[in-house]
């Protein structure tokens, strides 16, 4: 499965090289200098939005290729986050540090900013993102509590959320949609797909599901820093990407061969 989960990467990771060099040109000559209002007619915009649907379609088609076949996913977080990766085991570690510097940065550079105290908030739930997410990630190598791992999975989707909220919030009186569309799509993927990869803490994973939100959240949050924001937000935004890739590679990694097998009911034990 190693194979599979490789090329899903490397397809995400080239699809959003091209959409973040086609944003970046679509900012420089899409947009009208005085206004801010999008130029009718402009083929960087069409070839945006057609790469960003080309993009997606693939994702969901390698995702039904796979649901096609005979492979038993994994279904709780001590399973699907023990599949094997190139990189060293103890990677998510660096990509939760990643996120809680950026929510530091974030804090910091956020001080005399319209709606500082929301950007604050933002900050705060970063940094309790990143012990979320390794709380969660470490499951296979420490012993975890149910309780806070759902408590953990529900902060990270609880954090979406709240920025999907500031980003609009940030961007109400922005002239054109385009400017901030990107960003919002990536925030609202990243969100279903932590939703989705809760389910493995909450016993109800979806992993069809949750590859797909996945890859299509880090696709999405790689074109989205091609946009100009604030150094935090970008630093956080990176780092979402990367959990959700990592994650994406493990529900890959993690399938065996074979046919599903019925989880058996769970019966109280007395001590």
């Amino acid at each position: 499965m190693r194979k599979n989960a490789i090329i899903m990467c490397c397809y995400v990771c080239v699809a959003a090289a091209f959409g973040g060099f086609f944003r970046w040109i679509q900012t420089l000559t899409a947009f009208e200098a005085d206004t801010g209002l999008i130029i009718p007619g402009s083929i960087w915009s069409k070839l945006m939005a057609l790469l960003c649907v080309v993009a997606v379609l693939g994702i969901l088609a390698w995702v039904l290729k796979l649901r096609k076949q005979e492979y038993y996913p994994a279904r709780t977080c001590e399973v699907v986050y023990r599949g094997t990766t190139p990189l060293p085991p103890y990677i998510y570690t660096v990509f939760a540090l990643v996120m809680a510097v950026g929510g530091v940065i974030l804090f910091v550079t956020s001080k005399f900013r319209a709606y500082q105290t929301l950007i604050r908030l933002l900050a705060f739930f970063a940094v309790l993102s990143a012990g979320s997410f390794y709380y969660v990630a470490s499951s296979p190598y420490k012993q975890r509590e149910v309780g806070m791992q759902c408590l953990s999975a529900a902060v990270l989707t609880l954090t979406g959320c709240f920025w999907m909220i500031l980003s609009y919030k940030i961007n109400s009186t922005t002239p054109s949609v385009w400017r901030y569309s990107i960003e919002i799509l990536a925030l609202a993927a990243d969100t279903i797909a932590f939703y989705y990869l809760a389910g493995y803490a909450f016993g109800k994973p979806k992993p069809y599901r949750s590859m797909f939100f996945a890859f299509t959240g880090a696709f999405f949050s790689l074109v989205a820093m091609a946009d100009e924001r604030m150094l935090g937000m970008q630093v956080i935004l990176g780092a979402v990407a990367a959990m959700l890739m990592y994650s994406g590679w493990m529900t890959i990694a993690s399938m065996r061969v074979g046919k599903p097998i019925k989880a058996e009911p769970q019966t109280e034990t007395e001590e």
